[in-house]
């Protein structure tokens, strides 16, 4: 469902949790873990997305989406949006050691 690499980042494809977004979402809140969802392929609704936004704020975890620069679409400017998983994880490196600063 997650996948947690070394670091402790999450991250899934949503094509992979788009049938099971209720169990999915509970595992997430669980976890408290900086995450990474990949919607290059499958586009949630945005209403999902927000609702994972607004709990990783909550937590103080970073939450990044990875979305295809194809996908022309508006979003929340408060999103972490990148084209790549690469991206993705670089974001989130930053985002830790930008907090392991401020600590």
């Amino acid at each position: 469902m997650i996948n947690i690499n070394k670091q402790g980042i999450g991250y899934t494809d949503y094509g992979d949790i788009s049938e099971n977004q209720k169990e999915f979402t509970e595992y997430l809140f669980k976890t408290r873990i900086d995450f990474i969802i990949d919607c290059s392929k499958v586009m949630p609704r945005k209403k999902f997305i927000k609702k994972l936004f607004v709990h990783q704020k909550n937590v103080q975890k970073c939450f990044v989406i990875v979305i295809s620069p194809d996908y022309n679409l508006k979003f929340n400017k408060e999103w972490n949006i990148v084209p790549s998983k690469i991206e993705a994880f670089d974001f989130i490196y930053f985002e830790k050691i930008q907090r392991e600063i401020r600590d």
